[in-house]
């Protein structure tokens, strides 16, 4: 048994293990992760965030007039169960003379492999050749052979492997700084509550595939040196 794990075993008969489950997936869902660790773990989340402060991030009905750089990043799963593959859309802009960013889509599934593939596909259609596509390489052969492959999948899109390193923890510094000063905002949708959930509860919490896909994105956009130098021409 692991933590987080019901104690229950259903071995019994009465299903008490998978409708726990079921309620907390339903939690998840519904960005209401604080509220199941409150009252069905008894480990109350502090409100302000642990790492990120999800308070910060702004909400926005209208996207900037001017957006510099635009890239997909994934995070890839292929299990129909547990972790979610995650494709976070993101874009640079500036607001006066300062750097801005703005997330303007999530999608989250868990899937077979071959479901994943045509999601990241169908959504590289919809977002159209402008948007570039960021892939996790995980260490090792494997890892290559998985990018190479998507790569392939993917022809005539702009798209990049990045080899992952480090802790998730210390990837996602960089982005939270920004975050917890009010320096990212997202479109209101009906994902913004998990990730606003995923947030706050980094990295405790169960899932942080929403967090690896935005430190993904975000540091491509913060070092695109197209987009700052830009925004000096304004």
């Amino acid at each position: 048994m692991t933590a987080g794990d019901p104690f229950w075993n259903d071995e019994d008969g009465y299903g008490y293990r998978a409708r726990l489950l079921a309620l907390q997936d339903q939690y998840e869902r519904e960005g209401l992760g604080r509220d199941w660790h409150s009252q069905y773990q008894c480990r109350p989340r502090p409100p302000e965030g642990v790492m990120f402060r999800p308070g910060e991030l702004r909400i926005c009905d209208v996207l900037p007039p001017k957006l510099w750089n635009t890239v997909r990043a994934w995070d890839l799963a292929s299990t129909t169960s547990g972790d979610w593959t995650v494709g976070l859309r993101m874009s640079h802009y500036t607001a006066g003379n300062a750097n801005a960013w703005v997330i303007t889509d999530v999608r989250r599934i868990r899937g077979r492999p071959d479901e994943v593939r045509k999601l990241v596909r169908d959504v590289a259609d919809a977002d159209g050749y402008g948007t570039e596509i960021l892939l996790p390489e995980d260490p090792g052969q494997a890892g290559k052979d998985q990018s190479q492959s998507y790569v392939r999948d993917l022809v005539g899109f702009r798209v990049e492997a990045v080899r992952m390193s480090g802790s998730k923890e210390a990837r996602a510094d960089a982005v939270a700084s920004q975050v917890n000063i009010g320096a990212i905002s997202m479109l209101r949708a009906p994902w913004n509550a998990a990730l606003i959930d995923e947030l706050g509860a980094f990295p405790l919490g169960r899932y942080d595939d929403q967090v690896d896909a935005l430190s993904l994105a975000f540091s491509k956009l913060d070092g695109s040196g197209l987009a700052t130098w830009l925004r000096y021409l304004e």
